[in-house]
């Protein structure tokens, strides 16, 4: 009987490993880009942010504008504050565990969603929040990552 050694997972799966690695560092990278960006803007541009209206559009609106041209769709949305309308698709919290709600798609399995993430300071009243409603919601958007379009800083206008 001959003495096999049991290889360890990645070693047994050497595609899934390195595809899971690559998505994670994606999301990471992402993550950090966006946050580095918005400590670039700092103070300076604050209060010409306060009087900048929001541009108004749906959540669909907003996710085929990045499905159909992910570069167009940076160059009439990226860096804008926004208010999205749409009805709630999911409420959870991501990886970093930031609170977020994604919106839903017309069909009906879709990875390509509009996500909204939220400061810690907002959890309660996501909390009131459940899948089906419909509602408004704020922030600014960042682009697109791993198929979704981030929308960050949210706040809830209408429930």
């Amino acid at each position: 009987m001959e003495n096999q050694i049991k290889k360890s997972w990645p070693k047994r799966h050497p595609i899934l490993t390195t595809l899971g690695v690559i998505i994670i560092l994606g999301y990471l990278f992402s993550l950090a880009g966006e946050k580095s960006a918005s400590t670039n803007t700092g103070t300076a541009s604050a209060p010409q942010e306060q009087a900048v209206a929001a541009v108004k559009v749906s959540a669909e609106t907003l996710r085929q504008a990045y499905k159909a041209n992910e570069v167009s769709g940076d160059n009439q949305y990226k860096g804008k504050l926004v208010e999205i309308a749409g009805t709630i698709d999911s409420i959870g919290k991501d990886i970093t565990d930031e609170a977020y709600v994604t919106f839903e798609t017309p069909e009906s399995v879709s990875f390509d969603h509009v996500q909204c993430m939220f400061k810690k300071s907002e959890e309660a009243t996501l909390g009131t929040l459940t899948k089906g409603q419909k509602i408004t919601l704020q922030g600014t958007v960042s682009g697109a990552s791993l198929g979704s379009v981030i929308v960050r800083g949210c706040t809830v206008v209408s429930q």
